[in-house]
């Protein structure tokens, strides 16, 4: 370690040497963007959930479709779940495919 540098590994393919890379940074504001986006998504879902359980324990009838209203907003918690679920499953897949800096690569490439 010469001159006080010290040699930073990250995910994404090189080596940052006592210099910022900026792709680093990039990939950090975007995990912490879909950090807090997965949040507020799962907290929707978690309010959803109050809400569909509250609509099953007083029922009201749809007059259209002839059902409880409550499970036909039950989509509406289900898609946040099904949100988050795809953020964290693209970090996944592209950490195990050492393919993580593609996700801010997007300015390099054009």
């Amino acid at each position: 370690m010469d001159g006080g540098t010290f040699p930073l590994q990250f995910p994404l393919g090189r080596v940052c040497r006592g210099r910022p890379c900026r792709e680093a940074r990039r990939l950090v504001f975007r995990a912490v963007g879909d950090i807090i986006w997965i949040g507020f998504s799962l907290y929707v879902a978690w309010i959803g959930l109050a809400c569909i359980e509250e609509g099953l324990y007083y029922p009201e009838v749809s007059p259209t479709l002839g059902v409880v209203k409550a499970w036909v907003e039950c989509i509406i918690p289900f898609s946040f779940v099904l949100v988050s679920w795809r953020i964290v499953e693209e970090y996944v897949v592209r950490w195990r495919n050492g393919t993580l800096g593609e996700l801010v690569r997007y300015e390099e490439a054009a």
